[in-house]
């Protein structure tokens, strides 16, 4: 059996929603992301934009390998994750 952040945290039963919280919130900042992050390609260029969002999400991933036992953080880390997810489909020319 694989172990998860679901299996390792006890995220059943009462807190049978977390799971989709996460995804939720990670659409959420998807959101959030792509507004944010395609400004500041329009005024900095594709490069720059493309290059700062894999550098955090890269960071932001490390860190949650580390925190997923703390539900609060791991959900604002998740979601911060997301935001930078979208921005790095688009390769700079």
């Amino acid at each position: 059996m694989k172990s998860t952040a679901v299996t390792d945290n006890d995220w059943v039963c009462e807190h049978g929603t977390r799971a989709t919280d996460l995804f939720t919130l990670g659409v959420v900042g998807i959101i959030v992301g792509v507004a944010v992050f395609s400004t500041i390609a329009d005024y900095k260029g594709r490069k720059p934009s493309f290059f700062l969002c894999a550098f955090l999400m890269i960071a932001i991933s490390i860190i949650t390998v580390f925190i997923s036992h703390s539900y609060p953080a791991y959900l604002a880390l998740k979601v911060s994750h997301s935001r930078f997810h979208k921005h790095t489909k688009l390769v700079p020319k």
